[in-house]
């Protein structure tokens, strides 16, 4: 019986000792960057995959979409602050969505110790000439993560949002209210285009709203599945999948989006964009033609600008040193107001993208 005993408790003993666990080194800072791949995912293709414990992932044969910098950037360069003026950081990207549409996102958070949470995001249309664009700003914060993250931790949060819609000249105000559930359901081994995560950990995120309309005596229900995978010692999101449910008002499924990302970069990422982003300066920011660039060592690197829909600015180099440039952007070049500075290695990957704002 002895014998029996130490047995159950030596294998018992091995999977804890198997089991990862994620700190707050998950929660990207401001500079450090966290470069994503969209994926082209439809009903056919989603699976969330098996749970529970050393499991083997394999979604090494993803279909790719649209690649996105995705670093987190200092929420008072977004023109959108002043709607999220206590977040820590935010990250700007520009994907199609699933009908297509190109659209530009700004997506905001608040870091409260170990916890990271959403503050909200806005979407813009860049594909619709008339620019509509959705502000979603929490009222009471969603819970996004709290770390140190460990197998079959469960915790329960409340969130409510207020979701603004502009629609040509049409707006369109509801209030979503629901509970977000994190249940640590797996660890395991993933594999993604990227390469192979050990020791990972999977987080199933289950919230379930309402939105309401004010004057309008009903509500609609919305039910959102997201999979988000962590590796151990491993700076931010490795895999992360969503299933969004839309109801109509008497609860019928209206339409079910698929969406999904991966992080570009392998095992054990190391980023040196945070102590590039600290030194540099771009300055007027806004301006109408002339830009001033200051960086260490600015010389090893290449600075490219591009507009939100992924098209190369041409500009002119006035003046440099090794440690800053002055830029002049030609008249007559500006179709947009948004732009994004880019600082590029020698290998041609991005150290740093920060937003400029150029105005005719």
């Amino acid at each position: 019986m002895k014998i029996l005993l130490y047995t159950i408790l030596f294998i018992t003993s091995i999977n804890l000792i198997g089991q990862p666990t994620i700190g707050s080194e998950a929660i990207v800072t401001i500079g450090e960057e966290e470069p994503t791949v969209f994926l082209a995912i439809d009903e056919q293709n989603w699976t969330s995959g098996l749970k529970g414990q050393n499991i083997m992932w394999d979604y090494s044969t993803l279909s790719t979409g649209e690649e996105c910098d995705y670093i987190a950037l200092n929420p008072l360069e977004s023109p959108y602050f002043d709607s999220f003026p206590d977040s820590d950081i935010y990250f700007m990207c520009t994907f199609s969505d699933s009908q297509g549409q190109l659209v530009e996102q700004h997506t905001f958070y608040e870091v409260q110790g170990n916890t990271l949470q959403l503050a909200g995001n806005v979407s813009i249309s860049i594909s619709n000439p008339s620019f509509d664009s959705i502000f979603i700003v929490y009222t009471d914060l969603l819970d996004w993560g709290t770390f140190p993250y460990s197998y079959e931790d469960m915790t329960e949060d409340s969130f409510e949002a207020r979701v603004t819609s502009y629609i040509g000249n049409q707006t369109i105000v509801a209030i979503q209210s629901g509970t977000s559930t994190h249940e640590v359901d797996s660890y395991g081994t993933l594999t993604t285009p990227a390469g192979t995560f050990e020791n990972t950990l999977r987080v199933k995120r289950v919230e379930l709203a309402e939105n309401s309309i004010p004057g309008i005596p009903f509500t609609s229900p919305q039910e959102s599945y997201r999979y988000t995978w962590y590796g151990e010692n491993e700076n931010g999101v490795l895999l992360n999948l969503d299933s969004i449910v839309i109801k109509d008002f008497n609860g019928n499924i209206v339409n079910t989006n698929y969406a999904g990302s991966y992080r570009i970069a392998g095992p054990t990422m190391t980023s040196t964009t945070s102590i590039l982003q600290e030194d540099l300066t771009i300055y007027p920011n806004p301006t109408t033609e002339e830009i001033n660039v200051n960086l260490s060592n600015i010389s090893n690197y290449t600075i490219k600008i591009y507009s939100v829909n992924g098209e190369e600015l041409p500009f002119s180099i006035e003046s440099s040193t090794d440690n800053s440039c002055k830029l002049k952007v030609p008249d007559g070049n500006l179709n947009h107001t948004i732009y994004y500075l880019r600082i590029i290695d020698k290998e041609g990957l991005t150290k740093i993208s920060k937003p400029v704002f150029l105005q005719n």
